[in-house]
């Protein structure tokens, strides 16, 4: 998210450098400076490794989901209280402790991944959807000559 804002507020930056300078100035693209350009290159490389990111951990999930989903959703006559599985371990004081896990225990972290993961892909759809609306920004504002591009009603 936090990409997706910065490349929005830089591009905005770009976009008032533009109208501001002259247009004689030797170090501008059509009007936009080469650092910028540099600068938006960079944060669309960032946030590509992020997207690859969350693409991974989509399909990890997709896996994960494919093995638990049968288990976790399989109908057993105690009504989800029977121990599914155990948890050993040792506390500070180095005595073993049992936890038990029971079908609901694993129904209850079925949906929290569940809903956890369509929270990561909400928030990816609406920060590709501010870049988008970023690079569209820029691209119209070298278009237009004047350099002030905006969404008119």
């Amino acid at each position: 998210f936090k990409l997706a804002l910065q490349m929005n507020l830089q591009i905005t930056f770009m976009i008032i450098r533009r109208i501001r300078e002259d247009e004689t100035d030797m170090r501008t693209l059509h009007g936009t400076t080469v650092d910028g350009i540099i600068s938006v290159v960079s944060l669309m490389f960032a946030f590509a490794a992020e997207l690859l990111d969350v693409l991974w951990l989509l399909r990890i999930y997709c896996v994960v989901r494919r093995a638990v989903k049968e288990a976790a959703f399989e109908q057993i006559d105690s009504h989800g209280s029977a121990p599914y599985a155990y948890h050993d371990f040792r506390d500070q004081h180095g005595v073993i402790q049992r936890m038990t896990y029971t079908k609901n225990d694993l129904k209850h972290h079925y949906y929290e991944a569940m809903r956890t993961c369509g929270k990561m892909i909400f928030l990816t759809l609406l920060c590709m959807w501010l870049i988008g609306y970023a690079l569209l920004k820029f691209g119209m504002a070298l278009y237009c000559e004047r350099g002030a591009w905006a969404v008119v009603a």
